[in-house]
């Protein structure tokens, strides 16, 4: 109880975001640029090793998904995940939702959520970090299921149904790649643009394939898609205890 109270007060102390359910007690915590050690014997395994010359936009309407397998015996509960950013106060829109989802019998990512509650890191919560933002549950426990288990990241834009369909095509002289964004209730019309810069830029690692794999969300078609292991992926870790 007492190292669920110091954690709390942590949080608090370094500005912390809390989002609250309320159907619940359960509190998740958003901690910018922080490892908190709560607790003795945590495992901390990463998607792979930190690379600084690969990156990923997340787009609104796409996503990316990291599958961890159930840990090694003595680590059965998930306490922490950490996100890792590219240059974050360069954000200018774009939110990440991010959840922990199951796996389905064809080893993609499900549609549901293991998280004691729904977790948003809106445009403002990004651009306060300098480098990555743990997401913690003090109070509430996620037992690792044994097939595993995902940490999905989507992309959300201005509108819940707002997608990238593309890039805006190049004319005259070379600039900045910009997006296409549309919205599904009228999909066949471009709603605005955007530079692919303003949106969140997630730092990308080899995957390590004995500990991880990698899915992809298509922004378009919603489909999600197995990534081979020689494709660049993004970073994230899971803090086991």
């Amino acid at each position: 109880m007492k190292a669920c109270l110091l954690i709390i007060m942590l949080a608090i102390f370094h500005t912390a975001v809390a989002q609250r359910n309320t159907d619940t007690l359960n509190t998740t915590i958003v901690l910018s640029d922080i490892n908190v050690q709560g607790y003795y014997g945590q495992l901390v395994v990463a998607s792979g090793i930190e690379k600084n010359n690969t990156w990923h936009s997340q787009a609104p309407g796409g996503g990316y998904a990291v599958r961890f397998q159930s840990p090694q015996a003595g680590y059965h509960k998930l306490r922490q995940i950490r996100v890792h950013l590219y240059q974050p106060s360069r954000i200018r829109e774009g939110q990440l939702r991010v959840r922990v989802a199951s796996v389905t019998a064809a080893k993609g990512p499900a549609s549901d959520n293991l998280l004691p509650e729904p977790v948003l890191l809106t445009t403002k919560i990004l651009r306060a970090s300098r480098k990555h933002l743990t997401i913690q549950w003090p109070t509430a426990q996620l037992l690792v299921p044994d097939q595993g288990f995902f940490i999905v990241i989507e992309g959300i834009g201005n509108y819940p149904d707002e997608y990238v369909s593309g890039l805006e095509p190049q004319m005259g002289k070379p600039a900045a790649p910009r997006y296409q964004l549309r919205r599904r209730i009228d999909s066949s019309h471009t709603l605005r643009t955007a530079p692919i810069t303003d949106f969140p830029i997630l730092k990308g690692t080899q995957v390590d394939t004995k500990t991880a794999e990698s899915w992809y969300l298509d922004a378009v078609t919603q489909e999600w898609h197995y990534k081979p292991s020689e494709s660049s992926v993004v970073l994230l870790e899971a803090i086991f205890e």
